[in-house]
């Protein structure tokens, strides 16, 4: 049994990037901004952010599934690998990732903005196979530092700072 060769990884995640980022485009007239898309050009409006996420989410995916449908090219998945086992993800993996993004949601407002993002992006490189230290610190120090640089000193939206 084989798999169509269009139904890959990159089109299938693809897919799924391009309703969640539509999804949320919609929803930002109505929940975010009582001006709706009119002041997405202001950095102050509370549309703004989604608006730009939303949109970088969607062209993201569009390239995403365009190249899952340009590596469609070459022979047809099969259903089992040369191992005999079945292609897919680890459940382990999956499980572990689950754990991270629970345990930085429940964090978040214990520990902070900064401090539950730095743990994060450790556990899901750590859960996702990445072990390299010495990119692995300084992007897990640095990303949320400038994050809540651009937050609070640019656009003036106040990020949890915990209990402490």
């Amino acid at each position: 049994m084989t798999h169509p060769r269009w139904l890959n990884g990159d089109t299938v995640t693809g897919a799924i990037a391009l309703a969640l980022g539509l999804g949320a485009l919609s929803m930002i007239p109505a929940h975010v901004s009582p001006d709706g898309l009119g002041a997405w050009a202001d950095m102050r409006s509370p549309a703004f952010f989604p608006l730009v996420v939303s949109t970088l989410l969607i062209v993201l995916a569009l390239l995403l599934v365009l190249r899952g449908f340009a590596s469609a090219t070459g022979p047809a998945m099969p259903a089992r690998r040369r191992d005999g086992a079945e292609p897919g993800i680890a459940p382990r993996r999956v499980a572990l990732v689950g754990g991270v993004l629970i345990a930085a949601t429940a964090g978040i407002f214990v520990i902070g903005y900064v401090v539950t993002a730095m743990l994060l992006v450790a556990g899901l490189a750590r859960a996702l196979g990445y072990r390299r230290v010495a990119i692995l610190v300084p992007l897990a120090v640095g990303v949320p530092l400038a994050i809540q640089a651009l937050f609070q000193g640019v656009l003036r939206v106040l990020l949890p700072t915990g209990m402490f």
